[in-house]
């Protein structure tokens, strides 16, 4: 009978070890359920971080072109009315150097009246009038200088400090 007794809590040993070793195995499967799904989560907010970034990555690359084709058409706008300035320079170049010797013949005359001139305040006038044609004159001559220098090209390392002293 002893022998029945031992055999009956070795049975019931094993049933509660066997049922304590269940529930221990519930809660892992729980566990790794709650993770596994945590994973999910995770990778399906990593998905749509994703499909934002992809989003905002074309957005910006349209925005990019956008200025770039912006920028181009400037470009050649601003090309095109500088080739016009210079097709045209030539022109008044010419027109300036016949408005420059005309200038001069003006500024000869009035020193030959000058030094015929009788009295000191004819001289005194004329000589005025001299002083106002000299600059005239080389107002003339700045500006044929400076349409010569027209289409010379300018180092960009000039044109950025003129830039930055703007009025």
């Amino acid at each position: 009978m002893q022998n029945l007794i031992y055999l009956i809590i070795m049975v019931l040993a094993g049933g509660a070890g066997w049922y304590g070793g269940s529930w221990k195995g519930r809660d892992a499967v729980q566990a790794v359920a709650k993770y596994q799904k945590l994973g999910e989560e995770a990778q399906a907010a990593l998905q749509q971080a994703k499909g934002q970034l992809q989003k905002d990555l074309a957005d910006k690359d349209a925005k990019f072109d956008a200025e770039i084709k912006k920028l181009n058409e400037s470009h050649t706008q601003q090309i095109q009315s500088f080739d016009a300035k210079i097709a045209g320079n030539t022109k008044e170049i010419a027109r300036l150097t016949q408005v420059s010797a005309a200038g001069q013949s003006r500024i000869a005359g009035l020193v030959k009246q000058r030094d015929a001139a009788a009295t000191p305040e004819e001289k005194k006038k004329l000589d005025t009038q001299i002083q106002a044609e000299v600059v005239a004159q080389k107002a003339v001559e700045v500006e044929i200088d400076g349409r010569k220098c027209l289409p010379v090209p300018v180092p960009l390392a000039v044109l950025a400090d003129w830039q930055a002293v703007k009025p």
